[in-house]
């Protein structure tokens, strides 16, 4: 008996996991097992407009709703909500709060790119670097000050209007900070850190069910050690299907005839 159900409760969680799979779950089909990972479907469904209108209306995407988009859906967050970021579960008229913070996101990610796309044209001198160094530093100086120290939500949010500057200077290289990631060994937090991101929330949980009583530090360190053997196992199965794909699926799928 205990065995059917079992099965019967696998079977059950199997068949909650197609929202998530295919990233619809913040229409509101909220069935989510990794929860961090909300954006990926918010992104997801803004992106199918906002490509559509890139490809066919590209200037005014560009430089004309994106960046009202942005002012728009950040104020809306603000007001709604005293300042404070809304929740990504209640719902907004017909959206959810997941999908108006995936559109701010995004368009101010648009917006940034254009400031970037200029520096790269401008093509600064020494003078032009140290000044976006300066400028760079500064910024993040006053945003991580906000953050972490007057900890104020409208001083907050007044900060993050400038963060899309810094960061367009920061990918554009052309500061001196931009420097500190041409480092080979730069290359290795990327997917470092994408894995401990999409990994240590199912090393949270299984902290929280079979260790419930433990101390924060234990918890801490059962939660670190979860984490990097859910990450040794994930980097596992990418090698695993890049060595399938190649030894036997790529050439059912790939043809290699020339037309």
């Amino acid at each position: 008996m205990h065995n059917t159900s079992a099965i019967k409760n696998i079977f059950t969680l199997l068949l909650r996991i197609f929202p998530e799979l295919f990233l619809v779950s913040n229409s509101g089909i909220l069935i989510e097992y990794n929860s961090p990972t909300w954006y990926l479907s918010a992104m997801f469904i803004c992106m199918l407009p906002l490509a559509y209108m890139l490809y066919r209306h590209r200037d005014f995407t560009l430089y004309v709703f994106s960046p009202l988009a942005a002012l728009i859906s950040f104020g809306y967050m603000c007001i709604s909500n005293n300042f404070a970021i809304i929740d990504r579960n209640t719902f907004h008229g017909i959206v959810i709060g997941g999908i108006i913070r995936a559109l701010c996101g995004l368009c101010f990610g648009i917006t940034a790119w254009l400031i970037y796309d200029r520096i790269i044209k401008w093509k600064p001198d020494k003078n032009g670097q140290i000044f976006l160094t300066i400028s760079e530093v500064l910024i993040y100086i006053i945003f991580f000050v906000s953050w972490f120290i007057i900890r104020d939500v409208k001083a907050i949010d007044s900060t993050l209007l400038i963060l899309p500057i810094a960061l367009a200077i920061t990918f554009s290289g052309k500061s001196y900070i931009g420097k500190l990631f041409r480092f080979k060994w730069m290359k290795y937090f990327a997917p470092a850190s994408l894995a401990i991101y999409l990994n240590h929330w199912a090393a949270r949980n299984l902290v929280v069910q079979y260790f419930p009583g433990c101390s924060y530090k234990k918890g801490v360190a059962l939660m670190a050690a979860f984490t990097a053997v859910n990450c040794a196992v994930y980097f596992a199965l990418i090698a695993l299907g890049k060595l399938l794909w190649n030894k036997k699926l790529k050439k059912l799928f790939v043809n290699k005839e020339k037309v």
